[in-house]
């Protein structure tokens, strides 16, 4: 009836309105981590304020105390003294990629193991899942290489480039492809969570733009990753 039929409007359209308020709402939230990480990572903003005898903005006295007040001279220019710059492939405990299950002669099958492709990834750092494949458990145990694990970040490095996401419980098992880097950070260094905000930083994107090959598909090879430069604190 048509009052069925309203009833039914009424409700997918306060839906959609608190998926699309949900939305907007870990866009700030994201735009808001991404620019603390880059105050206090790349602009040390924290430590500047100590030089110039200033209470650093938006922390804590124990937080503040974290941060050094002066800077050294690296290979990057100045960097807090104290911290570190290496490449990214000395504080992770891997960098890898997978392959595609076909190359092995196993099928892809309607369902079992998340298998995660670049298109499965979004632009702002969520999956897809309507757009993961699946394998089964004896395909990803061959595929051992790329299992993933909470907090492996994953990087499409292959036809679309830099899109970025961090693995959850949520989706595991899960096995990925040779279009996608696995970095697998050692978490007390140099944790997956800023290993993200590394890679989505402009200038991380445009030194990786700037590494691809242009071949029949446009890609990116895992010792560039590797070789980023990273400042550690």
């Amino acid at each position: 009836s048509l009052a069925w039929q309203d009833d039914v409007v009424r409700i997918v359209k306060a839906l959609d309105d608190r998926i699309t308020l949900l939305r907007e709402t870990n866009a700030t939230l994201e735009a808001i981590a991404q620019a603390l990480f880059k105050s206090w990572f790349v602009d040390f903003d924290p430590v500047r304020a100590k030089m110039e005898g200033r209470v650093p903005e938006g922390m804590d006295e124990a937080t503040a105390a974290l941060f050094p007040d002066s800077f050294e001279e690296t290979e990057l220019g100045e960097v807090p003294r104290g911290w570190r710059v290496v490449r990214l492939g000395e504080i992770t405990e891997r960098i890898t990629k997978g392959t595609t299950p076909t190359t092995l002669k196993r099928p892809f099958v309607d369902s079992g193991i998340n298998f995660v492709k670049a298109e499965s990834m979004t632009g702002d750092g969520g999956f897809i899942p309507e757009k993961f494949a699946f394998i089964d458990d004896e395909t990803h145990e061959l595929l051992r290489r790329s299992q993933l694990q909470h907090g492996d970040v994953l990087i499409s490095i292959a036809g679309t480039i830099g899109r970025i996401a961090v693995m959850s419980d949520d989706f595991l098992p899960a096995n990925t492809n040779q279009a996608v880097a696995l970095i697998r950070p050692i978490s007390r260094v140099f944790p997956s969570g800023l290993i993200n905000r590394f890679f989505r930083l402009s200038e991380t994107q445009q030194k990786m733009r700037e590494k691809v090959v242009q071949a029949v598909q446009a890609n990116l090879s895992l010792g560039i990753l590797s070789d980023l430069m990273v400042v550690i604190p």
